[in-house]
């Protein structure tokens, strides 16, 4: 994972801590602090500490109060280096709930109950997907690459859903390329409603999978909350052992757009 491009900033705290400085004080430290931030320290070097920070003089030696000089030979503020290890923190244990919940999806499992129409399109992409693109002289298979994700959501990225962190996780990039993405707030009731057990998270990754892999999907859905509940609600809502055809609006076009 790339540096954390921000970092949470305490106003009353900030205020009270630079009751004693001037305007151009204040100025020049945040300047310094957000340096220090994407860097991860300051050089003990006052010609590129004045560019840095704007000021000079005896200006930035009282800016330089709020930084310890350590060992390296670096300035840190140690109120932004505990902030950045808590950040590093939460985003350590988020991966490893994701892990955890949602564990290692097979990648040729396919849902019982789905149409043959369906399961031998698939079976046949999937087919495609793991023999066509082996490097015979690697002997390894050549993985696609995970979808992009915008600046405006990596902002944000330690506030992402467990569910929203497996999706990207298992790269289903038809899902992730809907127009309506869910918010945590629609994954945090999915999650409530459809994951209460074991199986019942198992057959929503069913679910998931099996609109990644049906083509007509960014076609046909637009929200990725609605094509779910509806995917999900006609599963459960299908009566044992129903044969294919009474099956069929499953994948036909006829499903109802979200």
């Amino acid at each position: 994972m790339g540096k954390n491009p921000a970092f949470q900033f305490y106003a009353n705290d900030f205020y009270t801590g630079t009751l004693d400085f001037t305007a151009e004080e204040v100025g020049g430290y945040i300047r310094l602090l957000c340096m220090e931030w994407d860097k991860g320290g300051l050089p003990n070097n006052m010609q590129i500490l004045k560019r840095y920070s704007g000021c000079q003089g005896k200006t930035l030696r009282n800016i330089l109060t709020k930084f310890s000089l350590e060992k390296d030979g670096f300035f840190y503020n140690n109120i932004l280096e505990e902030v950045r290890e808590k950040k590093k923190e939460f985003s350590n244990k988020q991966k490893a709930n994701a892990e955890s919940r949602w564990g290692k999806r097979d990648a040729n499992a396919l849902p019982k109950d789905i149409p043959n129409e369906y399961q031998l399109l698939s079976q046949t992409d999937a087919l495609h997907s793991s023999s066509s693109n082996i490097n015979l002289s690697k002997d390894k298979i050549n993985k696609p690459k995970p979808p992009k994700v915008g600046k405006s959501e990596t902002l944000f990225s330690n506030e992402k859903h467990n569910l929203q962190i497996w999706l990207e996780k298992e790269n289903l990039t038809n899902v992730l390329k809907m127009k309506q993405q869910l918010t945590f707030e629609e994954c945090e009731k999915l999650v409530t409603e459809y994951g209460k057990s074991t199986s019942d998270k198992k057959q929503m990754q069913q679910v998931f999978t099996a609109m990644h892999n049906w083509k007509p999907l960014l076609q046909k859905n637009v929200s990725v909350n609605l094509t779910f509940r509806d995917w999900i609600e006609r599963e459960k809502n299908k009566p044992n052992g129903q044969n294919d055809s009474q099956g069929k609006d499953f994948v036909s076009g006829k499903i109802k757009q979200a």
